[in-house]
This record gives structure tokens, C-alpha cells and sequence, in this order.
């Protein structure tokens, strides 16, 4: 080959790589479908998709914590939210955990899925938080068809 077309063969691999997931894409474009579009998460309609309207977007665990200013106990701030999320991944990917600095010397944590609210629990109950949000989420989404 010569050395002036050794760069035409690299082109059309990459042609030919990219041109199924570039075609998905523009169809995904003009069919206004979001199901079609290449390594996308495609499991109820994204938050994403929807323009950022929460309520067209899946269901999902949002853990607030209210961490006392005061605090004096053993555990950390990180440490408890590693413990969540643990506790949370094992079941689950679709949550949120937000801390908040409050006045006093008590850590409390609220579970909610939609409307529902769950808490406070203190940490070392958490366990049955987890659960009601747990048992909630799972009543909230719609199973795949």
C-alpha cells in the first residue's frame, strides 16, 4: 500500500463500527422514540427523555439524612453513607442519599419513595426504614412487559 491511502482502511473500520449505533440514533431522532436509542437506558421513560419532569421518571429511594451539628457519636458522616448505599445496592440502583446540617445532637434518617415518607429513624434503626422503602419502591414500578 502507499504510505498516502494507509489512512483509508483505519476510516472504514471505524465507518463500519460506528454506523449501526449512528443509525439507531438518527431513527431514535425522527421516530421520537427513546427505546431505540444506542446504549441507552431504555426501562421506563428516563428523566432524561422527559425534559427533567420527575414524574415521568422511574421511582426511586430518596434517603435524607438530618446530621445534628451537635453530633457526638461514634460514626462518621461517610460512614453512614457508605452503610446506605451497601444496604441500598444489594436491592437496588435506583436511590439517592442527601445529607443536611441541622441543629442538635441527633442523626435521624427519612426514606421516601413518591408521596410516601418514612422516618425518622435513628441510625441504628435504619434497617426498617430500608425495608418500607424497599417494600414501597417495589410497589411503585411497573414491572417491564
Amino acid at each position: 500500500m502507499d504510505r498516502e491511502t494507509d489512512w483509508i482502511r483505519p476510516v472504514v473500520i471505524l465507518f463500519l463500527l460506528a454506523a449501526p449505533a449512528v443509525g439507531l440514533r438518527v431513527a431514535s431522532h425522527f421516530a421520537d422514540d427513546p427505546d431505540l436509542r444506542p446504549l441507552a437506558i431504555t426501562s421506563g421513560r428516563p428523566v432524561a427523555y422527559s425534559q427533567g419532569r420527575a414524574e415521568a421518571g422511574p421511582a426511586m429511594i430518596e434517603v435524607s439524612v438530618n446530621w445534628g451539628e451537635d453530633w457526638a457519636g461514634a460514626m462518621k458522616r461517610a460512614a453512614l453513607r457508605d452503610m446506605i448505599a451497601r444496604s441500598l445496592a444489594s436491592r437496588t440502583d435506583l436511590y439517592l442519599i442527601r445529607f443536611q446540617d441541622v441543629p442538635g445532637a441527633r442523626v435521624k434518617l427519612y426514606f421516601r419513595v413518591g408521596p410516601n415518607v418514612f422516618g425518622p429513624y435513628p441510625p441504628e434503626g435504619m434497617r426498617d426504614g430500608l425495608h418500607s422503602a424497599l417494600v414501597a419502591l417495589s410497589a411503585t414500578i411497573v414491572p417491564l412487559r
